[in-house]
């Protein structure tokens, strides 16, 4: 059982006698006052206090669904478990062919090139003996998977030219592609009219007969936004069997049905 006892006014008076420090003014004409404050329950009189003025600014994100390499990294690093984003600046101003010249420093991946664009490709050891197609590990583009219902895939479909960043999920992270996925997934992106350049035109020439043109560019109206790539590549290779030509492009078209909805193709 509790009881509860309600302080008179004679009892707040002595109180406020007693402990002048506790008060900001103990010998003002306001004590009678300060003594009402007290029995409604409120220790000291009311300030007024005037807070420092806060301006909050919110961002609106550039593409809904298709995150930039900023978005894309700070997701990451909420993942627990290693992961690792190589944004396209790493590779892009160099003469970038195979996975190996986008991943080649990437801890825990092992790209060894074989004939043309094919490679070996291996996460921390997983599918490492495989020597035809690649096995265990997940590959997409823009979230579509390279991979055949078999878990195997080629590499001739990826341009190293076209993606605006990578991401690498190593081992049991990759488990949210497929059980395809046990030895980790490496997922490519493209630019999108929102986020990619305008214009892009390039050209790379050097030994072994390699030769690459790129056309590339993007544009955004109102809630539209389109971006589309085209590459050729040709080389000899530095030996025997081993020359190869490609012709690839993408397109991907964005459209912002709402403030917080967006539907996007890809081709």
């Amino acid at each position: 059982m509790m009881f509860r006892t309600k302080p008179t006014r004679a009892a707040a008076l002595a109180a406020l006698a007693l402990a002048p420090s506790l008060h900001a003014d103990p010998g003002a004409d306001d004590a009678p006052a300060a003594a009402e404050m007290l029995i409604a329950g409120h220790p000291y009189p009311p300030e007024e206090t005037t807070l420092d003025t806060i301006t909050v600014t919110g961002q609106r994100r550039d593409s809904l669904t298709a995150p930039d390499a900023h978005e894309a990294l700070h997701a990451l690093e909420h993942v627990p478990g290693a992961v690792d984003l190589i944004d396209a600046s790493e590779w892009r101003d160099t003469a970038a062919r195979t996975l190996k010249d986008v991943l080649d420093y990437t801890p825990g991946v092992f790209v060894q090139p074989k004939w043309g664009e094919d490679a070996r490709l291996s996460i921390r050891g997983s599918g490492l003996s495989r020597n035809f197609h690649l096995r265990g590990v997940a590959l997409l583009v823009d979230g579509i998977p390279m991979n055949a219902s078999d878990g195997s895939a080629d590499f001739q479909e990826i341009d190293p030219t076209a993606f605006e960043y990578s991401e690498v999920y190593k081992g049991a992270n990759a488990l949210r592609y497929g059980a395809n996925a046990l030895g980790g997934a490496i997922a490519f992106v493209s630019p999108t009219g929102r986020t990619g350049d305008r214009m892009q035109v390039r050209a790379d020439g050097g030994g072994f007969d390699f030769w690459r043109g790129q056309l590339a560019g993007g544009a955004r109206s109102g809630d539209f936004d389109a971006y589309a790539s085209g590459s050729w590549l040709e080389n000899d290779g530095f030996r025997d069997h081993s020359d190869g030509e490609s012709k690839r492009g993408s397109v991907n078209v964005g459209w912002r049905l709402t403030p917080n909805a967006e539907t996007r193709l890809y081709w």
